[in-house]
């Protein structure tokens, strides 16, 4: 009984044919010439030797190794495979197969394109042919396998905002975010941070960090209706800082202010017609509010009449114009009477009132400014 080797596998066998029968395949018309007997064969079995691994930039592997330790006057010259196979992600917690393979012929490569702060699992397996005895098949050693991690990088994604509409009001905004995923966290996860401020002011309201990676939801209280806000986030892991990602929001409608600066004086008689008694009335845009005017109305009322008061005033003028407009003038009063101007600003939400009261002087005119 003879023994023969073909592929790096043994087999006993008494003669080639049963070999074949064994096997079912047939390598080449000359059988002697692809099945040697094991005591003229090589021994193919010795692997690479220090075999070593270490990062070499973002997303890159150096890898080093010696040639086998074999007889190079048995052997022609060496070609290696290295195969590099991706476990996980080390900032997640399932199982991940990617794998990759190249062959080269120096014993030094460097593997790029890989996933940031990951495990790979290495191997490399010599491979070359025989120059014994007229053999020309490819023979392989065993695999050398080695584990090495990659570098971490910045996070490849911004946190994803939202804003939740159902908890704005007029003073409150609150904001949540997705999850970034491990695969794009790109290292350990360390904090959130995030500042918030008026989208028309570099003045910051609020500035920190959220080192809870489940708590993604923030609410800013205090604050002012109809007025944009901006927020931004982003993630840190261990090594690096994310890009911030930005929302903008607006706090909820809310009625003007009232804030108009109502003047009400006596009208000269340059400014009344006619040389009439007349009342005229100036104001100011709200200063303390950013939500819309829609309307403005005025109205004047007498309260009294020669110094008697009247429990039910009488209505003398009352105007509705656009927003733009900041004066008005009463005209034709009576003299020495006690009178009451309203100014309104409304929108959708309602409305406010700002008054004056002013007497209007003997034969003179009434200035009504707020």
């Amino acid at each position: 009984m003879k023994k023969y080797k073909i592929k790096n596998n043994l087999y006993y066998v008494t003669s080639l044919q049963t070999f074949l029968e064994f096997t079912g395949h047939i390598y080449g018309e000359d059988w002697s010439s692809f099945f040697v007997p094991c005591d003229d064969t090589p021994d193919v079995y010795n692997p690479v030797r220090n075999l070593t691994a270490h990062p070499n930039g973002i997303g890159q592997l150096n890898l080093t190794w010696k040639p086998p330790d074999l007889d190079s006057t048995l052997f022609a010259a060496f070609s290696y495979v290295v195969t590099y196979v991706l476990h996980r992600h080390d900032a997640c917690l399932q199982h991940v197969d990617l794998s990759g393979e190249i062959s080269v012929n120096d014993t030094e490569v460097v593997l790029t394109g890989l996933e940031d702060f990951a495990i790979y699992s290495i191997s490399v397996i010599p491979r070359t042919k025989s120059v014994r005895q007229n053999v020309n098949i490819t023979v392989e050693g065993l695999p050398v396998q080695i584990v090495q991690k990659t570098l971490p990088s910045a996070p490849s994604r911004s946190p994803n905002i939202m804003v939740d509409g159902e908890s704005t009001t007029q003073t409150s905004l609150t904001f949540t975010w997705d999850p970034v995923s491990c695969e794009d966290l790109n290292g350990v996860f360390i904090q959130y941070t995030y500042s918030f401020h008026q989208t028309d002011s570099d003045v910051i309201i609020a500035e920190g960090s959220i080192r809870e990676q489940s708590l993604r939801r923030i609410t800013f209280k205090g604050l002012t209706a109809c007025t944009n806000y901006t927020f931004n986030i982003r993630v840190d892991n261990d090594a690096f800082n994310g890009k911030y990602n930005t929302k903008y929001a607006t706090t909820s409608l809310s009625i003007p202010g009232n804030e108009t600066n109502l003047i009400l004086k006596p009208g000269t008689n340059d400014t009344c017609a006619d040389g009439n008694t007349c009342l005229i009335a100036t104001w100011q845009k709200p200063g303390s509010s950013s939500c819309p005017v829609d309307y403005q109305m005025i109205s004047l009322h007498q309260i009294d009449v020669d110094n008697c008061r009247d429990t039910s005033p009488e209505l003398i003028s009352s105007s509705d114009f656009g927003s733009d407009q900041l004066e008005h003038v009463f005209s034709r009063l009576n003299p020495n009477s006690l009178y009451r101007a309203t100014l309104s600003l409304g929108n959708s939400m309602g409305s406010v009132a700002t008054t004056r009261e002013l007497r209007a002087p003997e034969g003179g005119k009434l200035l009504i400014f707020f």
